[in-house]
């Protein structure tokens, strides 16, 4: 989580783990192969770690037309938001989510949400699991978008 926040703010750059000494090399190659700048969240790193680790392909930050950029996109067909307090309290933001999850599912892409306190207090692979539950019960559903 840390070094995807150091990445997107350029205090580091990805080259930069080779001279990292006291991280075995292992855990830097863990760490190169895993590490994305676009994550806009901690929990945003949490659940897509979870989602890769578990054999899903995701890609951070995608633009969808008439919507926006959504969090995350697994496999290509859900399009997942997690969503902290923060940024998603009150009537204006609650309405905008829902507006965006229509013209998500209008598109003919799933969309899904997870809030943030959700995605801290899962377990290793909870949320891949779920995703899984969501794409298998849509097997026919969902055109892909990235």
């Amino acid at each position: 989580m840390m070094l995807d926040a150091a990445l997107r703010r350029g205090l580091v750059r990805g080259a930069d783990l080779d001279g990292w000494m006291a991280t075995a090399r292992a855990r830097r190659n863990w760490l190169l192969a895993r590490a994305d700048a676009r994550a806009e969240s901690a929990q945003e790193t949490l659940a897509r770690i979870d989602l890769v680790e578990s054999g899903l392909r995701v890609v951070p930050q995608v633009y969808v037309d008439g919507v926006g950029r959504v969090d995350l996109v697994v496999e290509g067909r859900l399009a997942l938001e997690i969503d902290g307090r923060s940024s998603h309290d009150g009537d204006d933001a609650f309405t905008r989510d829902r507006t965006r999850d229509r013209a998500i599912l209008r598109r003919g892409v799933l969309a899904a949400r997870f809030t943030a306190a959700e995605v801290e207090a899962a377990r290793p692979g909870e949320v891949a699991a779920a995703v899984r539950g969501i794409l298998g019960a849509h097997r026919r559903v969902g055109r892909t978008i990235a």
